[in-house]
């Protein structure tokens, strides 16, 4: 039985989140048993007692901290660990320096291009990470160009493995009317959804503009934004200068996303940047039309005028009038929602994800 070890910094609801207790709860277990090590509590150890996985807090103090690198290593040894499996910058760094220390291999999931291109000293600290990982992934094409071509990462360890969802768990049911009788929505409302972390590099100060140019078009549009983060205060009182307060509905933080894509008619993402989009591969399951910010690995989910609207980043009108194109044809709304869900059941399945990573430990630890 092989011991695999997956670490990462976070705790919060999130991409890296979400594809971590993917793996750690669908592998093999005739072949591997999963342990998470993460920094604090949170939303990730609450769904990994759900799902059973057992997981191991070590605290951080400091930006490099010898002693969680020591704890990390007496980890890797007392549990007899066959692979680590890193997600982000900072567990990645600290994983291969344990790699190095107890020969154990590790492979380091890269998932966007926030935080480390910031510095150059954390450029050359994850350049240094991924001379010691056994293999760097990249889950768009857009991403492994980027740390190939831009960041230098050294080719021949880095590779491209797209995330994949719960196909099971994302169905679009025949409950539309009660679910938006559930969130008081009117029956001819026509309306338009996001869901994720509240930073700014979602761009929804971009969203909320264009939900004004759309406020004076349709007066039956709402716009709901499920989600968390340290720009929720601006964005609300953003929502309240442009007069669309009574327009726009802030969720907050909301579990049951398949009930909430259920209940809209487009779902949205303005992000300035993104790595492998799991809310849209989510709307795309759920047979909702997506009209999304050209960055990132968007276009290696979106085919254009095909399964949904690709546009410019911070740009309101764009973003608008695709969104009013979806709204005044009901025909292209639903043929970009079927296709939408055979691109995600053909390409981006957690079985599909899961059984590629699976290859690949077995080739490393081999």
């Amino acid at each position: 039985m092989r011991r695999v070890l997956h670490l990462i910094e976070t705790s919060e609801p999130g991409g890296a989140e979400t594809v971590l207790a993917y793996i750690a709860s669908n592998l093999d277990p005739t072949r591997y048993r999963s342990l998470v090590c993460v920094l604090e509590e949170g939303w990730l150890t609450d769904h990994l007692r759900t799902l059973g996985i057992p997981y191991v807090v070590i605290e951080n103090r400091r930006s490099y901290d010898p002693v969680f690198l020591y704890e990390l290593v007496k980890l890797i040894r007392r549990e007899k660990i066959s692979l680590m499996h890193s997600h982000e910058f900072m567990m990645t760094v600290y994983g291969s320096v344990a790699s190095k220390l107890t020969g154990v291999p590790l492979i380091g999931t890269v998932h966007g291009k926030v935080y480390y291109p910031d510095k150059r000293r954390r450029i050359l600290a994850f350049r240094f990470a991924v001379s010691l990982c056994a293999k760097m992934i990249a889950v768009s094409d857009d991403l492994h160009r980027y740390l190939v071509d831009t960041l230098n990462f050294n080719p021949h360890k880095v590779m491209t493995l797209h995330n994949g969802i719960d196909l099971e768990r994302f169905i679009a049911g025949s409950s539309r009317d009660e679910l938006r009788r559930q969130f008081s929505i009117p029956s001819d409302a026509l309306v338009a959804g996001t869901a994720g972390s509240l930073f700014k590099v979602k761009g929804l100060e971009y969203l909320l503009e264009a939900a004004r140019e759309l406020n004076n078009h349709y007066p039956n549009f709402l716009l709901f934004i499920a989600g968390e983060g340290d720009q929720k205060e601006a964005l609300e009182e953003k929502a309240k200068e442009l007069n669309i307060g009574d327009t726009v509905r802030f969720l907050g933080f909301y579990d049951n996303i398949p009930n909430l894509l259920d209940a809209i008619d487009v779902y949205v993402c303005s992000s300035l940047s993104e790595g492998l989009s799991l809310s849209i591969l989510e709307a795309m399951a759920m047979s909702k039309p997506v009209v999304a910010t050209d960055v990132g690995g968007n276009r290696e989910i979106i085919m254009p005028d095909d399964s949904g609207y690709l546009v410019p980043p911070c740009d309101q009108s764009s973003l608008a009038g695709k969104i009013s194109e979806l709204f005044d044809s009901s025909d292209v709304r639903e043929r970009f929602g079927r296709r939408g869900r055979e691109i995600v059941e053909e390409r981006f399945s957690l079985e599909k994800m899961v059984r590629n990573y699976e290859g690949l430990y077995e080739g490393m630890i081999s």
